[in-house]
């Protein structure tokens, strides 16, 4: 499967509308995802395009509760990050699991203006990473996230 660059004032309309921001907008502190993002499928010859929108959402769900955080940024790094090393350590993370599929994207976002929790103020986070997996059959999962 080939898809190139997507700018996502189209994908947001599609993938990010409500999509996990129900309880952080009732609260009115839903961090929003910018008309500038831009999602990067890259190239797969293991993951579809369902596979793709799939674990966007679950990014989205987490990202939509990171009070005033902008999400600029999404980039899937490769089929070679389904390696035996990281299904070791995702399968490490919860006892019980058999996870057989990684995938990891990595992304950019700029933190709110004043200092809240653990976001530095006014800074643009880069290259943090997102891991997700899924046992054979099963739906994906966000494991971890961070650098």
């Amino acid at each position: 499967m080939k898809t190139r660059l997507l700018t996502a004032v189209l994908m947001s309309a599609v993938l990010f509308a409500g999509l996990g921001n129900q309880s952080a907008a009732k609260a009115g502190k839903a961090s929003k995802m910018t008309d500038g993002v831009s999602i990067d499928y890259g190239t797969s010859q293991l993951f579809t395009k369902d596979d793709f929108d799939k674990v966007i959402q679950l990014l989205n769900a987490e990202f939509s509760g990171w009070e005033g955080c902008e999400m600029h940024n999404i980039r899937f790094m490769g089929d070679a990050c389904n390696n035996e090393e990281n299904l070791n350590w995702v399968n490490s993370l919860k006892e019980g699991r058999n996870y057989t599929q990684c995938m990891i994207l990595d992304s950019d976002f700029h933190s709110p203006l004043e200092e809240r929790g653990a976001w530095e103020a006014d800074r643009e986070y880069e290259n943090w990473n997102w891991v997700f997996a899924r046992a054979e059959g099963g739906d994906w999962e966000l494991l971890n996230w961070g650098y």
